[in-house]
């Protein structure tokens, strides 16, 4: 850790620069479907779903990009005017002239929610392990999530983020809040909170920060890995700014992002401040596949088994790929992903991610599907108008539980990946025409009671609780960055697992916000 903070100050001092800002654009900008739907009309050769939020200058490059692709006419694509006027926005938003000296930007957002959704606690043990976790479906995908609360009653908060950007070498975030409800926050959020406050400094393609910021790992709306469910991480991380082309012989293998990432989970874990370590490596060998790996490690804390910092390395680096024995202080996560584009298809896109929470060769349908693992397999097609997407996510028994780590991976209560949580399955449709989005889901949720005998390890039924099922469809209307109205309804059978227990559920929610006065 030592030499990780040595790295960071290194790079505050070197003098090699871009001219592109290193700050970076937050993951509730619409810019973020605006290079979805560039991606669908073939416009985009070099670009890392799978690792978010993008720098202000990576989104200039694919934009750059993008409009290059289409003056040229790649592929016999025809003249297309809304494309064009959305690439002059973007071109107009993202723009990299010469940077000064320093300059500051900002922006005051108020929320307001109304609902009657009551949030529901994952059962916190089913014999299996424990997590200690909140879901509100509703609440939890409310523009700009990110773990704000917004419970049974009404919600009003300002928010004021503030961006300073010391030429183009490093740029500061202060992104605060203040919250006044009808109840309280099942996360603790207090009134006043932080959404974001972090330090930021790029050379070439290398860039560090420190503080709490947002990271998204995964190709889904809400991935696996890593989403937008919980609030920002308060972590120290090392990545690429780009993909950058391998070298050598390992240029067959395309272009690549890089990220590592240490962070402090906070006082609310089972064992107070557990650190969550993790790296991701995204590689193109084409322009239409992207292929991603990655790990996570929950370790530490007040009172966790101990372990030497050798042991944490090997256990991080080696474990999730070799059979390395006698590492029983941490829990360990490995992520698969892939996502596919089909230019025969005008530009549909496949892609499935995977979770592996264990694994074990002597079970392992247990270990891909029925217990172990959370899938998601998802198809984006071509927009023609209309955008759609569809997905279908799955999570075992196990799946964000652990014997020891009994919070699983969680911030506050909220889970870092997907809202779904274990032992779970949902299907999903987003479809959207210019501002306006509807989203469809259909959730079932499970409780049964196991217990586990070994060796060999296996999981005995106990008993078989009711289903919770829910059916819930979200309607979202947008007006640029200024305005933002969503509105939801939910239909739960068996709530809390009880049978006969029904509940219709509503949340409405504005966000309006103006950009504050730029100085440069």
């Amino acid at each position: 850790m030592r030499l990780f903070f040595a790295f960071v100050a290194l790079l505050i001092t070197l003098r090699t620069l871009n001219a592109q800002r290193s700050s970076v654009v937050p993951l509730s900008d619409p810019v973020y479907r605006a290079i979805d739907r560039l991606m669908a009309r073939g416009l985009v050769d070099t670009i890392i779903v799978g690792q978010r939020p993008f720098s202000r200058g990576e989104v200039s490059r694919i934009v750059g990009e993008a409009r290059a692709h289409l003056e040229r006419g790649r592929d016999g694509l025809a003249r297309d005017h809304a494309i064009e006027r959305l690439l002059d926005d973007l071109s107009r938003r993202f723009e990299t002239p010469p940077a000064p000296r320093v300059a500051y930007t900002g922006r005051l957002d108020l929320l307001a929610v109304t609902t009657n959704e009551r949030p529901r606690a994952i059962p916190a043990d089913t014999g299996l392990g424990g997590v200690d976790a909140v879901i509100a479906p509703l609440g939890q995908r409310v523009s700009p999530a990110a773990g704000r609360d917004a419970l049974d009653g009404s919600t009003v908060a300002l928010e004021l983020r503030n961006e300073l950007a010391a030429g183009s070498r490093a740029t500061f975030v202060a992104h605060g809040r203040w919250r006044g409800s009808t109840d309280p926050a099942f996360s603790g959020e207090r009134a006043l909170s932080i959404v974001e406050l972090s330090a930021r400094v790029r050379a070439s393609n290398v860039v560090a920060s420190i503080g709490r910021a947002p990271l998204v790992w995964g190709q889904s709306r809400q991935s696996l890995f890593l989403s937008n469910n919980a609030r920002a991480l308060d972590m120290i991380w090392l990545g690429t700014d780009h993909p950058w082309r391998l070298p050598g012989v390992l240029e067959p293998l395309g272009s690549a992002a890089l990220s590592f990432f240490a962070a402090d989970l906070g006082r609310r874990q089972y064992f107070p401040h557990t650190k969550l370590l993790g790296y991701k490596v995204s590689l193109t060998p084409t322009r239409t596949f992207e292929l991603g790996v990655s790990a996570l490690d929950f370790v530490g804390g007040r009172g966790a088994p101990h372990a030497s910092g050798g042991k944490v390395l090997e256990n991080l680096f080696l474990r999730p790929f070799f059979p390395v024995r006698g590492f029983q202080f941490s829990n360990e996560m490995l992520g698969l992903e892939a996502r596919l584009g089909l230019p025969s298809l005008g530009g549909t896109q496949i892609y499935w991610e995977m979770n592996l929470d264990d694994f074990d060769w002597s079970r392992v349908k247990s270990s891909l599907w029925t217990d172990d693992a959370g899938q998601v397999f998802g198809v984006r097609l071509p927009e023609a108008p209309l955008a759609i997407t569809l997905e279908f996510h799955h999570t075992g028994t196990r799946f964000n539980r652990h014997q020891q780590f009994l919070s699983g991976p969680t911030v506050d209560r909220v889970l870092v990946g997907d809202p779904l949580g274990p032992d779970a399955s949902g299907g999903y449709a987003f479809v959207e025409w210019k501002d306006f989005g509807v989203e469809l889901a259909t959730e079932v949720y499970r409780a049964d009671q196991y217990t586990i005998v070994q060796p060999p390890m296996r999981f005995l039924l106990l008993e078989r609780r009711p289903r919770e099922r829910r059916h819930r469809a979200m309607v979202t209307a947008r007006r640029g960055t200024a305005l933002t109205v969503q509105a939801g309804i939910e239909r739960v059978s068996g709530f809390e697992f009880v049978r006969g227990s029904t509940r219709t559920q509503a949340i409405l929610a504005v966000v309006a916000g103006v950009p504050v006065k730029t100085h440069r």
